[in-house]
């Protein structure tokens, strides 16, 4: 990880328990500030430029780039809508993030049949940014991902798979400095035919100049104040997990915090989806190498489906919201399904290199061109279809998905 980065986190943490305002007379705080050198070496902060958004600006763009014509944009909480059939193109007004969806192509498990080589993809989504002018000059392109889609046969012992589309990503530099995080990123998503099935553009245009500074800390000072030989250190990511590979653990006053994937048996009762917001239940393989296969099958008992990660993530506060907001679509548009519904809201919360993930248990016959009586077509309550109960016994294969976010 950039140096500068770790150092920018480490200040922040510092700084964040310094107050400059007067102190209440009533309480007491002592705080010691740890003996830190800081460096000569400046980070700069900008100030972001929010663009107007309304309803004429959202249809110009529906139409200018996806096409989408003769429709009217509405609004519902600061969000510009324009849909078209089961395409939606959207714009936050507090951002000018925007966002496209063709629900008949994304992260479709019937497609995948005739998907452009990588390099095609990632060559056709620059020429498109390219001649839309929607490529800043500070993006630089930073890793093509997929959705990949597997089916366990049970009874043959065997797995067969497909990719249904590719994303094409770029990340943000002011600088020398990257910018870190979901907040801005672009994912171009390619699909059969070579189609644009979906885009997601999350950027602000910084202001020219810094709006103030802030000083960094030396790497070598935080090893010394806290002890650490440098000796001692190894190149790691900033990372947080409370879970892993082989089941979840809970914030909690019992004496056992953790529960293992052996121990878990979902939907023998009324529960028809979990999700575990954690790093990496969904993993491939664990670190003995058992597949989420081998994992999680036992597990399912009814349950129609478990979204989590198949790699660590990270703490999002929004993605629940967001979770449930398209499972019921804002009150203006159907919602989506429980797991393109997931898809999104990770791919919006979790930078490129993050994946998604769902598991299930499908009573089709053939669980990659599915029935209608199928987990992957399940909505919230309310909402739209959802399956009956896939019990153990009434299906024949385990589907594992995964999406880079």
């Amino acid at each position: 990880m950039n140096r500068n980065v770790v150092f920018v986190v480490l200040f922040v943490f510092v700084l964040s328990g310094i107050s400059t305002d007067a102190p209440d007379t009533k309480v007491a705080i002592n705080f010691e500030r740890p003996d830190y050198v800081l460096s000569e070496t400046e980070m700069p902060i900008y100030e972001l430029i929010t663009p107007p958004v309304n309803a004429t600006y959202t249809e110009s763009m529906a139409y200018s780039l996806f096409n989408i014509r003769d429709t009217l944009a509405e609004e519902k909480d600061g969000i510009f809508f324009v849909n078209s059939g089961n395409k939606s193109f959207e714009i936050d007004a507090k951002d000018g993030s925007m966002w496209y969806g063709n629900y008949d192509l994304l992260w479709n498990i019937e497609l995948g049949n005739d998907i452009p080589t990588p390099a095609i993809c990632n060559r056709s989504a620059y020429d498109w940014l390219i001649t839309k002018g929607i490529l800043p000059e500070n993006t630089k392109f930073a890793s093509i991902g997929s959705t990949n889609a597997t089916a366990y046969i049970i009874n043959d012992d065997r797995a067969i798979s497909k990719i249904l589309q590719y994303n094409i990503n770029y990340k943000f530099h002011i600088g020398d400095y990257p910018i870190a995080g979901e907040a801005a990123q672009i994912t171009v998503m390619i699909g059969e035919g070579g189609e644009r099935v979906g885009f997601d553009w999350k950027w602000r245009e910084p202001k020219s100049e810094p709006y103030t500074k802030a000083a960094l800390i030396e790497y070598d000072s935080i090893l010394e104040v806290n002890g650490i030989s440098p000796s001692d250190v190894i190149n790691h990511r900033l990372v947080y997990t409370t879970d892993g590979d082989d089941g979840v653990s809970f914030t909690s006053n019992h004496d056992d915090h953790s529960l293992g994937f052996t121990q878990l048996r979902l939907g023998d009762g009324d529960l028809d989806t979990i999700v575990f917001d954690a790093c990496s239940p969904l993993a491939w393989e664990n670190d003995v190498g058992d597949t989420v296969f081998e994992r999680w099958a036992p597990s399912l008992q009814g349950v129609h489906q478990i979204c989590s990660f198949a790699t660590g993530s990270h703490n999002a506060y929004e993605r629940g919201t967001k979770f449930a907001a398209y499972m019921t679509g804002f009150g203006i548009v159907p919602g989506m399904t429980i797991v393109n519904a997931w898809f999104r809201a990770t791919l919006e919360t979790e930078p490129s290199d993050i994946l998604a993930a769902v598991f299930y248990g499908s009573k089709s016959t053939n669980p990659l061109n599915p029935q209608l009586d199928d987990p992957i077509n399940d909505h919230a309550y309310g909402f739209g279809y959802v399956c009956s109960d896939p019990i153990p016994g009434s299906f024949g294969y385990y589907v594992y998905i995964t999406s880079s976010c």
